[in-house]
């Protein structure tokens, strides 16, 4: 198999490959293309050793092979791409154009001063003097007051008078801070005075910020899936309720006359907060919560019951009952209605690594519950630095099923309080991971509203869709269960119907198993799950797996590649990498069937379903006209990226390293984009992870009725990929 960075590296003319590759220079220390897109230019640097001297040589030619200063260019594309912005930066960008019901904002503009002195002269000539370093300091500032001061007052004055507050003047530097209007920010940032306006984040850091990304629930939002009316959910916390008057939580319904409780609020608030500045739930846009006060062996089913009767399909229990370990009554009770209701509660899944020993906690120790372990998402977007954290639960009951069943990242997570700033910061814990965990299931049902009838569906695409391996084996390992939560794959999953529900009975299995077929493509790492409830039946006498179901996967040639089997789990999961495309059998083999009827659900999720980036297209796509295209991962900002347009598309393909595909060929036009041919395709993203290109599309007749497909793959330098797009197309007319 042709890995992309073979197949693309063998497209160019005189290209060196790799060390200790055929053909390559010895003395070849760095070969790197750079794109100043705003100024239209592409040059080729190389960097070489001497062996003799230890020298290193420094060469940069454009695409005519004329050498260029590429000192001047980049400082040059630094200055366009500012002022393509509009001297605002991106994060202040993004914030403006994302939430544009935002009244104000907090901003600091930073001046342009004109030549500064250079006050490290000072500090330096201030200490050959004699001086002690701090009041060699303190001259330095004195005189950068000096220098400053009228410039900042100037600016302030301005502000000011345009009936905008003045929140900070700098004293040692070129900065002024305000909070102002959205639509102000614009034209002031146009001033000449102004170098740049930047967004004025806190003193502390919003782990929300990080947490609804690092669960890639932007990735649906900007599909436009941000919760709706679908699905009633609602807070059933052990405290109290959840707080009517917060301003940043929807309309909230209290079906008992609990009192107010700030873990009950906070819980909400991860689900669904809302009309913040910076932070929000994973379903912003759900139109009303509810909440009902109630734990322990009595008051929790009852609270459940007045949920069931105002017609809630998803609950959250973030508290214990003092048990831990095994299933209990509780459990028993949770198992019950969630496979005779077609409910589905949610559960903290416990953090007892504060109080060792580690065993998920009741009432989610039940089969039919579905669990959620909490991670720590680094204080980023990115995948990289998430640990799980140590204090979440992760002993299996001693039943032997594994729990958790997923894992979020609940910690440190800023969310909703019960009074002014309405804000509770730093909720961490398992309680925080699980809401979070139902606000992604709140979004797949309104994606898919016929699932709500199905929790075993539910939990099948949550579970197969969990692309995010934070520990262990990437199926199922003992710390994050089947995976950390991955919104944007638990909605493609969803979109495109790729999930099976029905009802097993004993004529199911003729043979002994049951076969499901499903298209696959080559190279694209897929992971197929199927997932059955126990029956704790109506006595409440047993909570056992009537059904033991084994998985194997058959490619199309009838050879089996993948298999798995489990005794305590009511699911199987697999992963495989089709070695080619086409039709491949899932075998579910009987091995237990005790009941009349087991309810199930198959489903599947490859890695192009986990595709965050994205290719927008603009323009009319007329032949001579303009066709304008954003590429955008904001996951990867600051990575390298390659955009293929392409004639053709699945189940032409590129087949990547990894289990990865860009689902388009490598034909004529993808080749002349990614040579340079057709500029633009080839960059890096900036620091909102956004890059920008134009083409005008040839005049030509022949192509009339042509379909061009774009595919995105970002990577991190030597074309291995962290993150792909799906296909965006334009027919030209």
């Amino acid at each position: 198999m042709l890995s992309i960075a073979l197949v693309l590296m063998l497209s160019l003319p005189g290209v060196l490959v790799e060390s200790g590759q055929p053909g390559q220079e010895a003395d070849l220390l760095i070969q790197k293309t750079h794109h100043f897109e705003h100024q239209g230019i592409v040059v080729e640097e190389t960097r070489t050793v001497d062996s003799a001297t230890g020298l290193i040589m420094r060469r940069a030619v454009d695409a005519d092979g004329n050498l260029v200063d590429l000192d001047a260019l980049r400082w040059e594309e630094q200055r366009r791409k500012i002022a393509a912005r509009g001297k605002i930066s991106p994060e202040l960008g993004r914030l403006i154009a994302e939430h544009e019901s935002i009244d104000e904002l907090q901003v600091v503009f930073w001046l342009d001063a004109g030549v500064e002195p250079d006050f490290r002269t000072i500090i330096l000539n201030a200490m050959n003097e004699g001086l002690h370093i701090e009041d060699a300091r303190r001259r330095a500032l004195a005189a950068a007051e000096e220098f400053f001061t009228p410039v900042n007052t100037a600016f302030a004055d301005r502000l000011a008078a345009e009936g905008h507050s003045v929140d900070y003047i700098g004293d040692h530097c070129p900065i002024v801070v305000t909070t102002l209007p959205s639509g102000a920010v614009g034209p002031l940032a146009l001033v000449e005075a102004v170098d740049q306006a930047y967004y004025c984040f806190p003193s502390w850091a919003h782990e929300n910020n990080y947490a609804q990304p690092t669960l890639r629930t932007t990735t649906v939002h900007r599909r436009g899936i941000n919760g709706g009316s679908a699905v009633k959910v609602m807070v059933q916390d052990s405290g109290g309720n959840v707080a009517t008057n917060n301003p940043f939580l929807p309309t909230v319904i209290k079906l008992n006359s609990g009192g107010t409780d700030y873990h009950a609020t906070a819980v909400a608030g991860n689900v669904c907060m809302t009309g913040h500045m910076t932070l929000f739930g994973a379903a912003p846009s759900l139109n009303e919560i509810y909440t009902a006060e109630g734990w322990g062996d009595i008051d929790a089913p009852a609270a459940w019951a007045l949920g069931m009767a105002a017609g809630v399909s998803y609950g959250n229990c973030s508290w214990w009952n003092l048990t831990k370990g095994a299933i209990v009554y509780l459990d028993r009770y949770f198992d019950y209605i969630i496979r005779n209701y077609s409910v589905q509660m949610f559960k903290s899944n416990g953090n007892q690594g504060w109080s060792p020993p580690e065993y998920s906690t009741s009432p989610g120790n039940g089969y039919n519950v579905f669990s959620t372990g909490c991670y720590n998402d680094g204080d980023t977007w990115k995948w990289d630095d998430d640990a799980m954290a140590s204090y979440s639960s992760f002993l299996n009951p001693v039943e032997g099923h594994d729990k958790p069943n997923v894992a979020s990242p609940g910690d440190e997570v800023d969310t909703t309080g019960t009074s002014a700033p309405w804000i509770y910061y730093g909720f961490s814990g398992t309680s925080s991971a699980s809401p979070l965990t139902m606000g992604v299931a709140t979004l797949v049902a309104n994606r898919d509203p016929s699932i709500i009838p199905f929790p075993e569906a539910l939990k099948a695409i949550l579970s197969v869709s969990a692309w995010h391996n934070i520990e262990g084996n990437a199926e199922l390992s003992e710390y994050d269960g089947l995976g950390g939560i991955h919104a944007g794959a638990a909605d493609a999953v969803a979109r495109d119907g790729q999930y099976e529900v029905g009802t097993f009975t004993t004529s199911s299995f003729p043979g002994g198993y049951y076969d499901k077929q499903i298209f696959c493509y080559k190279g694209d790492g897929t992971r197929v799950i199927c997932y059955w409830h126990s029956d704790p039946d109506s006595s409440y006498s047993t909570d056992i797996l009537k059904m033991d179901l084994d998985i194997a996967i058959l490619d199309p040639n009838g050879s089996t590649v993948a298999s798995a089997a489990n005794i305590y789990n009511p699911f199987e999961i697999v992963y495989f990498e089709p070695a080619q495309t086409g039709t491949y059998t899932i075998r579910l083999t009987e091995q237990t069937f005790l009941g009349t009827s087991e309810p199930y659900c198959i489903a599947w999720s490859s890695r192009q379903d986990a595709a965050c980036a994205e290719v927008t297209l603009s323009g009319s796509g007329q032949i001579g006209t303009t066709l304008n295209m954003t590429f955008y991962d904001q996951y990867e900002a600051g990575e390298d990226f390659v955009t293929l347009p392409s004639f053709g598309t699945l189940p032409s393909l590129i087949d990547l390293d990894g289990g990865y595909i860009l689902p388009v060929a490598y034909d004529t036009l993808a080749r002349a984009a990614y040579t340079g041919t057709f500029p633009g395709f080839v960059g890096t993203l900036d620091g909102s992870g956004t890059a920008l290109n134009s083409i005008v599309i040839p005049n030509n007749p022949a192509l009339i009725g042509r379909t061009v497909n774009f595919a995105m793959l970002v990577h991190d330098g030597s074309l291995v990929p962290r993150d792909t797009s799906e296909i965006e197309s334009i027919t030209i007319n």
